[in-house]
């Protein structure tokens, strides 16, 4: 995932993220992963936080994609096949 230079590259981009985040909204950020970077209370608080996130990692260079998934569904294996 980037050599030996990734980890170091990402804390010092997403520092200054992580604690405007916790300055903006007088919250605990314990964390680097962007999914659990807030400790936050109740929904207008996430709401706040993810609103932030945003801003601010597009602002630091961070792209982010929505996506949707896709599965097979089987309603009745044929017969003989080894599926469980």
């Amino acid at each position: 995932m980037g050599g030996t230079a990734s980890p170091l590259c990402w804390a010092m981009a997403y520092d200054p993220i992580i604690e405007a985040l916790g300055i903006a909204l007088h919250i605990r950020c314990p964390t680097y992963v962007d999914d659990i970077a807030a400790l936050t209370v109740g929904p207008t608080q996430t709401v706040r936080a993810h609103i932030v996130l945003l801003f601010a990692g597009h602002a630091g260079g961070l792209h982010i994609v929505t996506h949707s998934c896709r599965w097979l569904w089987i309603a009745t294996p044929p017969s003989g096949s080894s599926v469980s």
